[in-house]
């Protein structure tokens, strides 16, 4: 169109500026980081000089191993969850898998179309897993009783958290939570995260508030089922244990007993800790110095970055599940007996 005020043209100045953003919208896929290697891109105070941290206080340390590490069977072991009566179910491959006690055979075996990469169990016994960028609901018996809707073409999803009717998904794809309703209807998402890596954790605690790992912020946030903010705790650190290091953690969490308190894990500086219900650092579930062949595996030349995050499970107990993506193994820890 003609700019009457000048007296020329503007179409190839707008041409001009439309090819400038395209070639920047270009730019910045390709050099997205995806697994959060190329550090977090904030000031000299934030460098990920971490080895000085790899040894652990034996006083931080509450909880002990419990046996050795037990193979889950799967090539790829990627998502983990504790349900009903305490039952262990394990995704993984082509499959979820449920274990009545950790070592045994698995007393329930679904098979999947995809790669599942997150699972939740409800109170009546559903499963409902992320696969193929969508949620697939199965009953108790693993029977597949729907598939719904795709969450979208850049949907993936890693984190699934059932509370009485409504399901919370964390789409790191679109770094969303996305609200359904138990049937499926896509209720209401938000967003406004900052993920640079594709560990986006989720979970509702017993007082009805959606806690979200906002990895880039180094915290967990609360948020009412609304998704209003409420509240958040955590920051950064690379010299005290209580932070969290690294471009972006934790990177998956779980929640105590009657909602006591939290299970976090990280990736870089590979570890597990527990904070009370105000997000106070109480101690260490495991140090990096029980992670050392994870680290090597995590380390060799063309790893898949997206398996370097460990899942946690808490069950009725108040024992604190580990499952390691790089060795398939599942580890369990229990809190030390003040007696001993």
């Amino acid at each position: 169109m003609l700019n009457r005020k000048n007296g020329y043209s503007s179409t190839p100045w707008i041409a001009a500026l439309l090819l400038l953003a395209a070639a920047v919208a270009v730019l910045a896929v390709l050099y997205m980081d995806t697994t959060g290697e190329k550090g977090s891109g904030l000031g000299s105070e934030f460098q990920y000089d971490i080895e000085h941290m790899r040894v652990t206080d034996p006083s931080l340390v509450l909880y002990k191993e419990v046996g050795k590490a037990v193979p889950t069977g799967f090539d790829e072991a990627r998502a983990l969850a504790v349900g009903p009566e305490d039952v262990i179910w394990v995704a993984g491959d082509l499959s979820v898998r449920a274990y009545r006690f950790v070592g045994d055979e698995p007393h329930l075996e679904i098979k999947m179309n995809g790669e599942p990469g997150c699972i939740a169990v409800a109170d009546d016994g559903r499963v409902y897993v992320g696969v193929n960028g969508r949620v697939e609901q199965y009953g108790k018996d693993g029977v597949l009783q729907k598939r719904w809707e795709s969450a979208g073409p850049d949907a993936h999803l890693t984190s699934i958290s059932v509370s009485n009717n409504t399901l919370f998904v964390a789409d790191w794809g679109d770094r969303k939570v996305l609200k359904y309703s138990i049937s499926g209807e896509l209720q209401d998402s938000f967003g406004g995260f900052v993920i640079p890596s594709p560990f986006f954790d989720a979970a509702v605690s017993p007082d009805s508030l959606l806690h979200v790992a906002n990895t880039g912020e180094h915290r967990i946030e609360a948020y009412n089922l609304k998704g209003d903010l409420m509240s958040w705790w955590g920051g950064f650190s690379n010299v005290d244990v209580a932070g969290f290091c690294g471009c972006c953690n934790p990177v998956n969490f779980a929640m105590l007993p009657a909602g006591e308190g939290f299970v976090t894990s990280e990736k870089g500086l590979t570890r597990v800790k527990v904070y009370d219900r105000d997000g106070e650092f109480v101690g260490v579930v495991a140090g990096p110095e029980l992670f050392e062949r994870h680290d090597s595996l995590c380390a060799a030349p063309g790893y898949d970055k997206t398996r370097v995050g460990l899942d946690v499970a808490v069950d009725s107990s108040g024992r604190v599940f580990v499952l390691d993506p790089a060795t398939s193994e599942l580890r369990i820890f229990e809190l030390e007996s003040k007696d001993e």
